[in-house]
């Protein structure tokens, strides 16, 4: 039957409408591709639908060509190369050079990622050559991006800069801001991974600007997330912060969840370089959350990799490797093969740590050949050095030193001074064992020579230490002695480098959470002024009994130090006396570091106790062994109690008692109740500190046969500024802060304090911390 004119305009119409409809869903589609992925898949889909339904071949390759990006995005790399090779084939056929172009270059990411260089760079170099002839200059930069992040990958910086200036000359050339911006942000990275964190830093803030010239919120939001690793590793801690929220507040409006966990993450590891683990832990198990909720594997398996490094620097080894294990099972689940090798080494370091070298080995092992495929040949020669160590120190020398020399050829190529220096201390200390006292000497002492060049004190203590004996060994007292003052001078300027690493911590910390109480006075003052009257009185009348409990803490540090100081001064003329005799003058230091010790103790309760009152002490729980930490602070009391012919019976029954409290705090804690016992007991009595587990709790018990407490005493024996009708032995002093410090500090912990005593029977003090902290999931919150 002949259709009629009507029916073949329809036909007509349809015909030329659907490929308008599938390429409009196809651009936006490959819009959305980085900011929005799941959207951008529904869009993509549509399009293949209604491309397969008529016939359109292109608009079937181009949806494709998407939903091989974001695929490749999330990880699922199996899927990016199967709709890659579907797309490229129809891009063949149809002989459309810019979409082969494209999807080679998705190809080659994939590979990339997939830790495939040679076969990444060849797809890329493809996608190059088609780019040329077709004359799209806009398309050769961004393929000449990919080759340096390939090089960039691989570990050859020079080649990666190389490409991208090249390509930044094209983005110049052509005016394509976007590529101009991505490609500042590569270069910064590169310069990040040399270690030159100033040119990392400069061209991380040019590309964010770019980005911003653009109006690209994402790519400013991934800026911002590079600037903040950046800031981190110089050091620069607040601000590193600052960027991350920054970043943080940008994705979450975008509805970035994957780049949001990434932020959380990256966020988590600077709070680990502060030291703060609490906080880091909040935020990687945020980050987690986020990566469970949306099914991103990719990213669950590295934030268990990050919580598991903070369980590590808190030293709990079982819970960190709790975490590589679930991490590494992830890994294995979604055939990351390059990222689990990484976690089965990390695995491997904390479970030599524990003892376990069998299970350490076979983890080193497993990760070997991954690593060596990846081509990270800095990572090559540090697996090499683990095996090794773990070889050492099970007896088997020899395969100990086969492996040292692996990880030493391999820097020595590749010019890794750092691991040119472990590897020759490796090989001395093995010498050394092996009776080679002049290998070992030969060896140490090119150990040495590296790593005073480049300055790693770390090393070079621990190289004097091993020099140091091995001189002693063979007789050589002088060397001897000469590397064991080295030793001792490399390790307190380590000291004293931490100590400074930590103040600078602890002050960014403090700039942190002035920022915080600023925010909150901010809007405090605004609730002021629309509601002034009482309020505002009773701030006044607060901000005045402040003052004058500061004015009256000054006044008892300046009473309690007057008195020492003087002390002090007189003893130091003894150096000017030639009749001194050995003992007087040991008597008079001894005498000097218990006044010291006291009078530290005095100001420390007195700041502890602003600090509390003002609301600004910092907690931070952390699981700790506290039979060591009862042991430690009764023996420095020992010496105290000597001169009052005191006895202390320090008595637990096993050697670890694990309680959840903040390190420092326990310390302090102890301190004061040790203080009264030795304060308030007799000469010739005894002091008793026991350490017991009860059900969920460890139980710290400080017992003395001093006066004992009265009932009226009892009611006001945590008070601050409680000054009880016993009084000290041997004329101490005290500040009336002690108790009411220790009872704050406890219930701070989450514990619980309280006096058992009879008048003239002595006291007996009970610290009840809890053994653990709430658990989920295996992960403390």
């Amino acid at each position: 039957m002949k259709k009629t004119t009507p029916e073949l305009q329809s036909k007509s119409r349809i015909s030329t409408e659907q490929p308008k409809k599938i390429d409009a869903l196809n651009d936006h589609a490959w819009e959305l591709r980085i900011a929005c992925g799941e959207k951008a898949l529904q869009s993509a889909e549509r399009a293949s639908k209604l491309a397969t339904k008529c016939n359109y071949r292109k608009g079937l390759a181009d949806s494709y060509r998407t939903m091989a990006f974001v695929h490749a995005m999330k990880g699922e790399y199996s899927d990016a190369m199967n709709l890659s090779s579907q797309a490229q084939a129809v891009y063949e056929d149809i002989y459309d050079k810019h979409g082969q172009s494209v999807t080679l270059d998705i190809m080659g990411v994939v590979q990339r990622k997939m830790a495939d260089y040679s076969e990444a760079l060849r797809l890329h170099e493809q996608s190059l050559d088609l780019s040329k002839t077709t004359g799209n200059r806009q398309r050769e930069a961004e393929t000449l991006d990919n080759i340096g992040s390939v090089y960039s990958a691989h570990g050859k910086f020079e080649e990666a800069l190389d490409c991208y200036q090249k390509a930044l000359d094209v983005a110049n050339s052509t005016g394509d801001h976007i590529c101009k911006a991505s490609l500042l942000k590569n270069i910064g990275t590169v310069y990040k991974h040399l270690g030159d964190y100033r040119i990392a830093l400069d061209y991380m803030q040019k590309s964010h600007s770019a980005y911003k010239f653009v109006n690209d919120a994402l790519g400013q939001a991934k800026c911002l997330n590079n600037i903040g690793i950046i800031q981190g590793r110089i050091g620069l801690y607040s601000e590193a912060l600052e960027s991350y929220n920054a970043s943080l507040k940008a994705l979450q409006a975008l509805g970035d969840v994957r780049g949001e966990a990434m932020t959380l993450g990256n966020m988590g590891i600077t709070y680990g370089q502060m030291g703060a683990t609490s906080a880091a832990l909040e935020c990687h198990l945020k980050g987690l959350d986020t990566a469970i909720k949306t099914g991103d594997k990719f990213w669950e398996s590295r934030t268990l990799n990050n919580i598991a490094i903070v369980f590590r620097e808190m030293e709990d080894y079982d819970a960190a490797v709790g975490n590589y294990r679930k991490s590494a099972a992830i890994c294995r689940e979604i055939e990351d093969e390059r990222f689990g090798a990484v976690v089965l080494k990390n695995m491997g370091e904390v479970l030599h740590k524990q003892g376990n070298d069998t299970e350490a080995l076979d983890c080193l092992k497993k990760s070997l050949p991954f690593i060596i495929t990846a081509g990270n040949e800095d990572c090559l020669s540090r697996t090499y050095c683990d095996l090794a160590e773990i070889y050492r120190d099970t007896g088997d020398l020899a395969a100990a030193i086969e492996h040292y020399n692996k990880s030493l050829d391999i820097a020595k190529t590749n010019d890794y001074a750092l691991c040119q220096s472990d590897a020759l201390m490796g090989i001395g200390s093995v010498c050394f064992l092996q009776g080679s006292s002049g290998k070992a000497l030969e060896n140490l002492g090119k150990a040495l020579s590296i790593a005073e060049k480049i300055g790693t004190k770390d090393i070079i203590y621990q190289i004097h230490h091993r020099l140091s004996d091995v001189y002693e060994s063979i007789g050589d007292f002088k060397a001897a002695l000469e590397h064991s003052r080295s030793f001792h001078r490399v390790k307190e300027e380590i000291l004293n480098e931490k100590s400074e690493n930590t103040r600078r911590k602890m002050m960014a910390l403090h700039e942190v959470e002035t920022a915080k109480r600023d925010a909150k006075l901010s809007d405090l003052r605004s609730i002021q002024l629309a509601e002034r009257g009482n309020k505002l009185a009773e701030a006044v009348d607060e901000r005045d009994k402040l003052l004058e409990e500061r004015k009256y803490l000054m006044r008892i540090a300046a009473h309690n130090l007057k008195s020492p100081i003087h002390a002090i001064e007189t003893w130091s003329m003894l150096k000017d006396k030639t009749t001194v005799t050995n003992k007087e003058l040991t008597d008079r230091l001894r005498m000097v570091n218990r006044i010291a010790r006291e009078n530290l103790r005095a100001l420390q309760n007195i700041l502890s106790s602003e600090a509390i009152e003002t609301g600004k002490m910092r907690i931070e729980p952390v699981r700790v062994n506290l039979a060591r930490i009862a042991r430690e602070v009764v023996d420095n009391y020992r010496a105290d109690a000597l001169e009052k012919s005191i006895s202390i019976h320090f008595c637990h029954k096993k050697n670890h008692h694990y309680a959840w409290v903040d390190n420092s705090i326990a310390i302090q804690i102890l301190d004061n109740l040790m203080s009264n016992a030795v304060k308030y007991t007799p000469q010739g009595k005894s002091i008793y500190v026991t350490v017991s587990n009860s059900g969920e709790h460890i139980l710290l018990k400080v017992k003395d046969e001093g006066p004992g407490i009265t009932e009226k005493d009892k009611n006001r024996l945590f008070q601050q500024f409680a000054w009880l009708s016993a009084k000290p032995t041997g004329d101490k002093r005290s500040t009336g802060l002690g108790l009411f410090i220790v009872k704050k500090l406890v219930e701070k912990t989450g514990g619980r304090v309280w006096c058992e005593s009879e008048s003239g029977k002595g006291a007996v003090f009970v610290v009840e911390f809890p053994q653990q902290a709430q658990v989920r999931e295996g992960v403390p919150k």
